[in-house]
């Protein structure tokens, strides 16, 4: 359990990581634009398809690092949904024995 747990501690800071790199790479793309929340599935999938009005050079390049980032973001979230069903299947296992100490549960 506490293997499962680390893995998803993992992931999610490196999914933390990868947000605030969005977010910059976002607002140098688009200045002054609300600020995505880059959570949810659909969200990211708009930004893993991302197109830029400017065909310069620059433009082209922060593109393909938003793009990468939003895909690799999307990526991590499956991963840590997936570690917490993992996790969630594991706890009665590992909750039952610990129920069945005096003064506990």
């Amino acid at each position: 359990m506490a293997l499962l747990t680390r893995e998803r501690d993992d992931l999610q800071a490196a999914a933390t990581r990868l947000r605030n790199q969005l977010h910059t790479l976002l607002q140098q793309a688009q200045p002054g634009a609300p600020k995505a929340r880059l959570r949810r599935r659909r969200e990211l999938d708009r930004w893993c398809a991302y197109q830029p009005s400017s065909t310069a050079p620059l433009d082209q390049v922060r593109a393909e690092r938003i793009r990468r980032r939003a895909c690799r973001l999307a990526s991590l979230l499956e991963e840590i949904t997936a570690l917490e069903q993992q996790i969630e299947t594991a706890a009665p296992a590992v909750a039952a024995p610990l129920q069945a100490l005096v003064g506990v549960g």
